[in-house]
């Protein structure tokens, strides 16, 4: 899920991401970049002709359907001690925030934290935690 993502190439990135690590979809939350302005597309490399999307939805929306579908909702947060390793996120709504502001605060009220592990720095771009998270996600999936 993006929630308020400014940069159309980081949605556009983090659509190919979700393609290539498995995710079952995703949603551009209002006042997200759009799925189709061409930078998007581009960045996309095709991933949002595949990938099931939605659109135009507000933050109380997505909440009321992942409760509905019984789906827990883990926000990046740069800096929680819960790490991608630690977090299940074999079956769950990952929630990537604003470029500047991060996740907005009524999401991060109502979801779990995940944070990925850094040396150095204070956060990583969006796209590039997004494709992290969703790396790990798909190795949790994944039979052991």
């Amino acid at each position: 899920m993006l929630d308020q993502l400014q940069d159309p190439g980081n949605a556009g990135a983090i659509a190919r991401a979700a393609e290539a690590f498995g995710a079952s979809g995703m949603l551009f939350l209002t006042g997200t970049a759009h799925p189709f302005h061409p930078k998007t597309l581009r960045a996309s490399a095709g991933s949002l002709f595949r990938l099931p999307i939605l659109t135009g939805l507000g933050p109380a929306d997505v909440l009321s359907l992942a409760a509905q579908h019984q789906r827990p909702c883990y926000a990046a947060a740069a800096g929680s001690s819960r790490t991608a390793e630690e977090a299940d996120l074999s079956d769950c709504v990952l929630i990537i925030g604003n470029e500047g502001r991060g996740v907005s605060e009524i999401l991060r009220g109502a979801s779990l934290p995940v944070s990925i592990p850094t040396r150095g720095v204070e956060s990583l771009n969006a796209a590039v935690s997004a494709s992290i998270l969703l790396y790990e996600a798909q190795r949790q999936r994944q039979p052991r």
